[in-house]
């Protein structure tokens, strides 16, 4: 895997600041974007009822930044998986973009971790990590499926 698309370019002091005075919504989104064009794999409004902890986590995550739950961020990798991998890269862009939008009340998660309902368009967890959730006896529906349970 590469992750040099994800590196800190030299001007990255500039964008933070630029990112860090951007108030949340689609302007935040599209300098983002201008940045890592790839990296944002899609946006969902909010998880399932399904998933109701999860949304409750983020709530209560959200107020201690002092913001309201925005939108559910997949993205293409997190920081960490790219240090992971390469540690002689930089990546202080990247993190402190994951901070930035966690602050202004954004949920950052792997596009691999989760789908949208083929109806609503809700946030269910991938089979891989309903499995994973399972395994710790988290709250979870009985079995899998790519729909939530109220549509």
């Amino acid at each position: 895997m590469n992750y040099a698309k994800y590196q800190d370019p030299e001007n990255s002091s500039e964008l933070i600041e630029q990112l860090r005075k951007l108030p949340a919504g689609e302007e935040l989104i599209n300098s983002i974007n201008s940045v890592y064009p790839s990296w944002i794999v899609q946006i969902i409004d909010n998880y399932s009822q399904d998933y109701s902890y999860l949304e409750n986590n983020w709530k209560i995550i959200s107020k201690m930044a002092f913001s309201q739950p925005q939108k559910i961020i997949l993205v293409d990798r997190l920081w960490y998986d790219a240090v992971a991998v390469d540690r002689k890269g930089k990546y202080e862009l990247l993190k402190t973009t994951c901070d930035i939008l966690t602050k202004k009340g954004y949920c950052i998660r792997r596009e691999g971790e989760f789908i949208p309902c083929s109806e609503c368009g809700k946030a269910l967890a991938s089979f891989g990590l309903f499995v994973v959730m399972k395994e710790k006896n988290l709250p979870v529906p009985e079995t899998w499926a790519d729909k939530c349970g109220e549509c």
